[in-house]
């Protein structure tokens, strides 16, 4: 892993990471394609299958998809300008030989350069895009959807494979950041009593952005379900599927931290344990009890520190989270209640 200097100025990380790849390119294509197709369909739908009207499905889908897009794009400027942060970095003793015995695969990004061109990889975002908007794409095909208006079914079946595709190139590019995070973790600049380092700060950011893109996706896309064809088993699936994803983006990248920073705590704690047994073997008199009793509080106060980073924004981000469930849930409600009275 290569070590810069934290005095590199943005332009230069911008001149230097900031190409484009034509994984990227493709995923603005399939978002340009998505709301393009998406009102194709909605404009046959309309002349062509007066009994349905699935104008809320596609507009939270496309605004899904532009949504991820765009967040797509904010990441990859984000790497660009904060990505070197990141590789200034002081490793935990011990943790060279482990790097040094990863598989190729495996191993650490040894750049800024490098993550970035990892994350977002024309090969795999491309097969990524493509295997799940096949999957997705022929679901109108599969479950008979507007099988007596062809063109409207090969509309639907564009707009869903190509909304689809955004999602599993960003997919790639999700599951790298957790495989290539988790490994860059055990390098970030960080002890129980600091946690406000650069590299510790951009980790969080880059976390907490990443998530946030994540569960206002989710959210739209949940909503979009709700309004869709997809009802009952599929809107339930869609849901335990998504609630994975924000766990594997949020809660999993912070483990390896929390887990050095755990060690620390436990560390500071048994040197703790070893200075007041020393004392007690002393002869009790008033400073040998004032000495055990600022021990005692400052026992407390670790065991009172979280084992969070700094700026990672936990609270905002639940918050968020459980809005973005609400709002397809109290829709998916309503629609049940009007339903059950116009019976």
């Amino acid at each position: 892993m290569n070590v810069v200097n934290s005095n590199s100025s943005g332009t230069d990380l911008c001149r230097i990471h900031c190409a484009y790849t034509w994984g990227e390119r493709t995923i603005h294509v399939a978002a340009f394609i998505t709301t393009a197709s998406g009102i194709a369909y909605a404009v046959v739908e309309t002349f062509c299958v007066p009994l349905h009207r699935d104008f809320p499905f596609i507009v939270a889908l496309i605004a899904a998809t532009v949504f991820l897009a765009g967040g797509f794009e904010y990441v990859r400027r984000l790497m660009c300008f904060h990505g070197k942060t990141l590789f200034v970095v002081t490793a935990p003793r011990g943790t060279e030989m482990n790097v040094e015995r990863r598989s190729p695969r495996t191993k650490p990004a040894t750049d800024a350069e490098d993550l970035q061109l990892r994350i977002f990889s024309t090969a795999g975002i491309l097969t990524s895009g493509l295997l799940w908007g096949l999957v997705i794409g022929i679901a109108p095909y599969v479950l008979g959807i507007q099988s007596d208006h062809r063109t409207a079914q090969i509309l639907l079946a564009i707009f869903l494979f190509m909304a689809n595709f955004v999602a599993g190139g960003a997919l790639y590019s999700l599951a790298t950041i957790v495989r290539q995070f988790w490994i860059l973790a055990e390098h970030i600049e960080v002890t129980f009593f600091d946690r406000t380092s650069p590299s510790a700060r951009t980790y969080a950011k880059i976390i907490f952005v990443v998530s946030l893109i994540a569960i206002i996706y989710i959210g739209l896309s949940q909503l979009s379900a709700v309004f869709s064809y997809f009802q009952g088993t599929w809107v339930i699936a869609y849901a335990s599927f998504a609630i994975l994803i924000f766990l594997l983006m949020y809660y999993i990248l912070q483990v390896p931290i929390r887990l050095r920073l755990i060690r620390e705590r436990d560390r500071a704690l048994s040197q703790i344990n070893k200075t007041k047994l020393q004392l007690l073997d002393q002869e009790l008199n008033y400073q040998t009890i004032d000495s055990l009793a600022k021990l005692d509080t400052i026992q407390d106060r670790l065991l009172k520190m979280g084992l969070g980073l700094s700026r990672s924004n936990a609270s905002f981000v639940q918050f968020i989270a459980v809005l973005g469930w609400l709002v397809p849930v109290s829709t998916l409600i309503a629609k049940a209640v009007l339903a059950f009275l116009k019976d």
